[in-house]
């Protein structure tokens, strides 16, 4: 604990694997990141499913520094939920967990953040789940979430 961070930057050689790809962009600093999603979406309502979840994951490194880093992720998306559905987005980094619920008569844009601290050269292991279900009984239920980005960034030293 009070620690100062000195230089940790986001680092190249990210991995990811989720739906339909994604691209990165890391300030020139490398004190932030942008991830934008091709396509991530859960959807329940036009077929005969009562859930769907997608899910995708990234190794982030974090190059240099001496100390821990405070990092905030905001995950930006869309959420659309009716009566009888439910949509839940999940986004865990390093086993720390941010859970965000929808309930019924959701319709509208989202931001979900959650601030993790990461030891020095440490990558983060970044989980983002989306996941949707309906009720059996009320055919008409609908929910619908879809992440478009991730953005990450580095907190100044304390």
């Amino acid at each position: 604990m009070g620690q100062e961070m000195s230089g940790a930057t986001f680092g190249s050689g990210w991995t990811g694997s989720g739906d339909n790809g994604f691209d990165i962009s890391i300030s020139q600093d490398g004190q932030t990141f942008t991830l934008r999603f091709a396509e991530i979406e859960a959807e329940v309502g036009k077929s005969p499913d009562l859930f769907a979840a997608r899910v995708f994951s990234a190794v982030l490194p974090i190059e240099g520094g001496s100390g821990d880093a405070d990092i905030t992720f905001s995950v930006s998306g869309y959420a659309f939920v009716t009566e009888g559905a439910s949509a839940y987005s999940l986004l865990s980094v390093n086993g720390q967990t941010a859970v965000q619920e929808f309930s019924a008569e959701t319709d509208d844009d989202f931001v979900q953040q959650l601030t993790v601290t990461s030891g020095p050269a440490s990558p983060c292991h970044l989980v983002l789940a989306a996941v949707v279900q309906r009720d059996g009984d009320k055919p008409d239920a609908a929910a619908a979430l879809r992440p478009s980005t991730i953005d990450g960034a580095i907190q100044p030293a304390k």
